[in-house]
């Protein structure tokens, strides 16, 4: 219980929680998307199955929450 409390604090401590990132990291994915397909749908596709595959094996076995 105390691990949990303290990893909060450093959370609301350094004012970015792990959700936040997330969202950032999905904003920046969907951008980079939306602007590669006004050069190349076909590019587009790989960037956003790229971004969704290492973002899914992060979530998977890294990301421990």
């Amino acid at each position: 219980m105390r691990k949990f409390t303290m990893k909060k604090k450093i959370e609301k401590k350094s004012g970015y929680s792990k959700h936040r990132i997330d969202g950032i990291v999905t904003l920046v994915a969907s951008l980079l998307v939306l602007f590669s397909s006004m050069i190349d749908p076909l590019l587009s596709v790989i960037i956003a199955l790229l971004f969704l595959v290492s973002y899914s094996i992060f979530k998977i076995f890294i990301d421990k929450r």
